[in-house]
């Protein structure tokens, strides 16, 4: 319950979960094809020039649209990446085998609470693959030799 000065108690305001996500793309249908291929979205319908996707095992759409001229640049954008969860570190491995079939060869890195495989799309946009685990996140990082995933570690001791 939130209490506003002097009122009575208001009903706190609850999320059920995230419903779409929508990314300015400089070709849609390239964009789409993409997040079809790589992440298995299913097919897309269009809307105008906007595309919708929706992943068969999440209830999140994704909406592609066009990058006009006054959106702000990538580098310019307050955006700063997309996390998708991932039931756990089989299924975040099973993501690696698949992103190494299609010629994306990346490691799994520890993250902050979890571990994941940080993906960019043709676009740049960052994307995460993220497993919630502190303790897979420890052990990653202590089997690891860089000092980012030291780094890492101590933080999460730190917490």
């Amino acid at each position: 319950m939130v209490r506003s000065a002097g009122a009575s108690p208001i009903p706190a305001a609850t999320f059920a979960g995230v419903d779409h996500f929508r990314l300015h793309v400089r070709n849609v249908v390239d964009s789409a094809a993409w997040y079809c291929d790589v992440l298995g979205f299913g097919d897309p319908w269009y809307l105008g020039e906007k595309a919708m996707l929706r992943h068969p095992h999440c209830d999140l759409e994704l909406v592609l649209q066009p990058r006009h001229a006054s959106t702000a640049a990538p580098s310019d954008s307050s955006f700063d990446h997309l996390a998708f969860r991932v039931q756990d570190q089989a299924q975040l491995e099973t993501w690696q085998a698949h992103l190494r079939a299609v010629g994306i060869d990346l490691p799994i890195t520890p993250a902050v609470g979890g571990v994941s495989i940080n993906v960019e799309d043709p676009d740049g946009h960052d994307l995460e693959l993220f497993v919630r685990d502190p303790e897979a996140s420890r052990d990653l990082a202590n089997r690891a030799s860089a000092p980012e995933a030291q780094a890492v570690l101590k933080r999460l001791a730190n917490k």
